[in-house]
């Protein structure tokens, strides 16, 4: 009961994150905060589904300190990590990076499952599922992830990887 009561929750939350954000009343609430500091909060957001699954954390720069909406996006990791968990065989390995190129951090999650589709930008579309027999959910996971990026002057993109399973990217600039 306590599992159902969870998944009903983030799906009335992915909507109605999804309805705050197209109508423009979505404000973020800006705090200095350290990339660190948002991984741990997504991982601890992912409570159990987390506990079939290696999580391997790479942060050549998780304390620098940013200003963000700490909460907004470590929901927008959260999505990411919880799909790679809910997509990848149990054992699989999901891998954060956060590393600083010149004025952008990149934060990349990665995992050894299945992969994406042919195209994998359709994933960020609305109620995109792709293969998603038998999995809770709205499709709207990716959709609010992009959202959320974007607001914060950042993008994120999809690839596979050439080893199996599937990267997403974010590229966020950070101000002086």
């Amino acid at each position: 009961i306590l599992e159902s009561a969870l998944i009903l929750n983030l799906l009335l939350g992915n909507l109605l994150d999804i309805s705050r954000i197209e109508s423009g009343y979505l404000s973020l609430k800006k705090e200095k905060t350290f990339p660190a500091d948002i991984i741990h909060d997504a991982i601890s957001y992912l409570g159990k589904n987390k506990s079939n699954h290696e999580i391997v954390l790479e942060m050549l720069d998780g304390n620098i300190e940013i200003e963000l909406d700490r909460v907004l996006f470590a929901h927008a990791i959260f999505n990411l990590l919880y799909n790679a968990c809910l997509y990848t065989h149990s054992g699989s390995t999901i891998w954060i990076k956060v590393n600083r190129i010149g004025q952008n951090l990149i934060w990349s999650i990665e995992d050894n499952g299945k992969g994406l589709p042919s195209d994998p930008s359709k994933v960020f579309q609305k109620f995109y599922r792709g293969e998603a027999t038998g999995k809770i959910g709205t499709g709207l996971g990716l959709a609010i992830t992009k959202s959320i990026v974007e607001l914060h002057g950042g993008v994120v993109n999809a690839s596979n990887r050439v080893e199996g399973g599937a990267k997403f990217v974010i590229d966020l600039p950070i101000p002086d």
